[in-house]
């Protein structure tokens, strides 16, 4: 059957293909689970304008952003810009030096990434966007909680590029993801982990707090 015929039925001129009885796609399968011939919903037609954000050429996929872009909208990460040129995962180091996040998508420096498994030696996501996923905020709260700080430690005030999510361990005890009203806020790594290590007790770090003043300036004889 030729590809230029179209539906038998009088109210419908969509193309057929393939031998179902003369029936479109559409029509073909009312007839297999018995139903009514009844007019099919014309399609939506294809936009094939580009997405929305300035510098982006990429095609348009929904609400007017082109898909990489509309992956950022929903996962909460700023849309501020074309996204980068996305390279294989053997290739990720720019020649500067510099490792692609393919999470946020931007090149960072090396200390901005944990180590990973992969050919670059690097995870695929920095070390921002791991504690924004892990703790259940989103870009734009972590960026918030960031600058309200300062990009200081809330406890040694050491001004850093990444700071590391605190939350109360107590609410999500176990290494996965937590609910995200637990946290508390952002500090070093240094400071992050002393908390840990003090299992979060004020009582133990008031104790550590007294034992090192007790030997300030004091050394023991040997």
């Amino acid at each position: 059957m030729s590809e230029s015929e179209t539906c038998k039925l009088d109210f419908c001129d969509r193309p057929v293909k393939v031998i179902r009885f003369g029936l479109c796609s559409g029509h073909y399968k009312q007839q297999r689970e018995g139903r009514e011939f009844k007019p099919l919903r014309k399609r939506a037609p294809v936009n094939k304008g580009v997405c929305s954000v300035e510098g982006c050429n990429r095609p348009h996929y929904t609400r007017g952003y082109c898909s990489g872009h509309d992956q950022r909208v929903r996962k909460g990460i700023p849309v501020d810009g074309p996204l980068q040129t996305r390279i294989s995962p053997y290739k990720r180091k720019r020649e500067d030096g510099k490792y692609l996040c393919t999470r946020c998508d931007r090149y960072l420096e090396e200390v901005a990434f944990h180590k990973g498994s992969g050919a670059s030696g690097k995870a695929t996501w920095c070390k921002r966007c791991q504690s924004v996923w892990k703790y259940g905020l989103t870009a734009p709260e972590y960026e918030a909680m960031y600058e309200g700080q300062l990009g200081k430690c809330l406890i040694c005030q050491e001004q850093q590029e990444v700071l590391a999510v605190d939350h109360d361990h107590s609410c999500c005890p176990t290494p996965a993801k937590s609910c995200g009203s637990c946290v508390r806020g952002l500090l070093c790594k240094n400071c992050n982990s002393a908390l840990g290590y003090l299992r979060d007790s004020p009582e133990a770090a008031r104790a550590a707090a007294e034992y090192l003043e007790s030997f300030s300036g004091n050394r023991i004889s040997v």
